[in-house]
């Protein structure tokens, strides 16, 4: 009997992309697909340092947040599979970018930077935007070249609402030998 070509179990399937991309929303209706845990590593830091993200880059402690991410996401890869949302600047550091590349497969969430712009309008809970117009860009320029590298798969959401956002990335890991459940009916 020859190995299989697909793991004795799927591993953690990790949404990566921008902010505004619908990595939380998505990654809600994938794990409930896949019957697995859905992790939103933002939300998930947020209990254990006791503020919100927003409050935390506020108050000058993005380096502590960037600090416990890490580790955070570290711990999440170690556990049982899971559909996680993390924030778009896990990328940023080498260290998730090596756990997320060894311990995961990793779906990136494209979107252009005009649509991006038209979802987050008015959007008062993103640190990064306070940055001024030229913010945005600035903090895409730094994040997406990573994005596009670490992908096992890219899905395009611009024109797709979550639900076809959801059966395109169920398609793409399906064509990489993952067990997709089809979807329930009635």
């Amino acid at each position: 009997m020859t190995a299989s070509a697909r793991p004795a179990r799927e591993p953690t399937l990790c949404l990566i992309g921008p902010m505004g991309v619908g990595k939380t929303t998505v990654g809600a209706l994938l794990a409930r697909r896949l019957g697995r845990p859905h992790v939103d590593l933002d939300r998930l830091l947020e209990e254990r340092l006791g503020a919100p993200v927003a409050a935390l880059f506020a108050t000058g402690r993005e380096r502590e947040f960037r600090r416990r991410e890490s580790c955070l996401l570290n711990t999440v890869l170690d556990g049982p599979p899971c559909v996680l949302s993390p924030g778009g600047g896990v990328v940023l550091a080498a260290r998730n970018r090596l756990l997320l590349a060894r311990k995961a497969t990793v779906v990136y969430l494209a979107v252009s930077e005009e649509e991006q712009r038209r979802r987050l309008a008015g959007d008062g809970t993103r640190p990064l935007l306070s940055g001024g117009s030229d913010a945005l860009a600035r903090t895409n320029a730094a994040r997406l070249p990573h994005y596009g590298t670490l992908a096992h798969l890219v899905v395009e959401t611009v024109g797709y609402g979550p639900g076809d956002v959801l059966e395109r990335v169920l398609a793409g890991l399906a064509a990489r030998g993952w067990e997709v459940p089809c979807p329930r009916t009635g």
